[in-house]
């Protein structure tokens, strides 16, 4: 089983406040990632949120209490929320506004065990990633919150470690992420 892990429980410093609800072109961004993961072929999500709290549909909703210390321990209470029929999990940051359900189906389709979405050497979730990975990542997410170093750079060490393979895309756009509120 595929499942979608959106990670949606950042506070959005620089945004003005948390993204997940703020509703882009009329979709909330939570909905937007939930509802992408899904169209992908994720038979599960699980949507882990923290500074703002609230109903998603067709997801299971986790709560990272422990938000503000990064997105390394908002990863790793996804992973341990995962069910144990999880065989493969993607990744995707709550705020990809140019991200398409199409790019996150071919990573997940992906035969590479680790594969993220990336042009040229740059690289960015969607990830996707099987089971053998699980264990690993989880202690290297647990070292980065202990170091403080990487406690925002989520999976980005344990990917480079790890020989992950880097899916290019054809647009540089599709990764793009909504780091401030657009201006009209």
């Amino acid at each position: 089983m595929v499942t979608g892990l959106l990670i949606a429980a950042g506070g959005g410093r620089r945004f003005g406040g948390p993204k997940a609800p703020y509703v882009h072109e009329g979709e909330r961004l939570v909905d937007r990632g939930v509802r992408l993961l899904r169209e992908a072929g994720c038979q599960q999500v699980i949507v882990v949120l923290g500074a703002w709290v609230g109903e998603v549909a067709h997801a299971t909703v986790v709560i990272n209490s422990e938000w503000e210390s990064g997105q390394a321990s908002s990863l790793l209470k996804g992973l341990n929320s995962l069910p144990g029929e999880a065989e493969r999990v993607c990744v995707l940051l709550v705020d990809q506004i140019g991200m398409t359900s199409e790019v996150i189906s071919r990573v997940i389709e992906s035969p590479e065990g680790m594969v993220a979405a990336g042009f040229g050497d740059l690289f960015a979730p969607p990830l996707a990633f099987t089971r053998d990975h699980f264990i690993p990542l989880m202690k290297d997410l647990r070292q980065a919150l202990s170091d403080g170093k990487r406690s925002d750079s989520g999976a980005r060490h344990y990917f480079q470690e790890a020989g992950g393979l880097i899916l290019q895309v054809d647009d540089l756009a599709l990764l793009d992420d909504l780091d401030e509120p657009p201006t009209n």
